[in-house]
């Protein structure tokens, strides 16, 4: 439960980062896009899956979205 509380405190806090992965097309090698990956900033939850699965079953996947938006956008 300490997992539930705190992927509460990260969605609610924003306490997100973001790793950017090129997407390559592979006939040529050329980068044409970047996908965000996003990481949540915590030690008790280490990974995206506890995250996205705390917000489904709270009806908060909708917070993630706008923030991961709202965040890639200022990078």
């Amino acid at each position: 439960m300490a997992e539930f509380a705190e992927a509460d405190r990260i969605i609610t806090q924003n306490l997100f980062d973001y790793h950017f992965q090129p997407i390559v097309n592979v006939q040529n090698g050329e980068i044409y896009a970047y996908e965000a990956l996003m990481r949540p900033v915590s030690d008790i939850c280490p990974s995206p899956y506890h995250i996205i699965k705390f917000a489904e079953h709270s009806n908060r996947l909708d917070d993630i979205e706008r923030a991961t938006f709202l965040n890639v956008l200022k990078l």
